[in-house]
């Protein structure tokens, strides 16, 4: 898959939603003020035909675009999208961190999947022109159901050097 396709095919399910202030350690997470208020919601991340979820998805949403998400149970459309129609906000950068994670017993819960299970957590920080933080998503990965893959091609060497001397 890649992330356009992802994106697209999938199905995110609200399973709650919720105002908090950033304790220091989700403050850490988000890389935000101690005590700022966001807007959580807690997504399953599904294909249509699959009854196992793919991934269990925190998004954090300034609480000034909360009004961009509707009441619905079901999005297919990206947040941070739905943000950008609604109030003409314009996302520039999104910036991304990958690192491993263990499942909490509820992650584990709704995902089908064992407690302490090994899990790629992936963190999207979403920025507007002013490098305002809009929106961030970190999303939980069990082991085995998704890949993420990169390619990277080296510069040609060719003519390198050319022109020159």
């Amino acid at each position: 898959w890649d992330l356009l396709q992802f994106v697209e095919s999938t199905e995110m399910h609200v399973v709650k939603r919720r105002e908090v202030a950033a304790d220091a350690g989700l403050a850490e997470l988000l890389h935000c003020a101690p005590g700022q208020a966001w807007y959580e919601i807690t997504i399953l991340r599904k294909l249509p035909q699959e009854k196992v979820p793919l991934s269990y998805l925190l998004v954090y949403l300034r609480p000034e675009f909360v009004d961009a998400v509707g009441p619905e149970k079901v999005f297919t459309r990206p947040i941070y999208s739905m943000v950008e129609e609604r109030f003409g906000v314009r996302i520039v950068e999104v910036r991304q961190e990958i690192t491993a994670a263990n499942l909490e017993a509820g992650m584990a819960r709704a995902l089908k999947a064992k407690e302490g299970l090994a899990a790629m957590r992936i963190a999207r920080y979403y920025l507007d022109r002013d490098g305002a933080v809009i929106e961030v998503g970190i999303g939980y990965y069990p082991s085995g159901r998704y890949t993420q893959r990169s390619r990277f091609r080296a510069q040609s060497a060719e003519g390198a050097g050319a022109g020159h001397g």
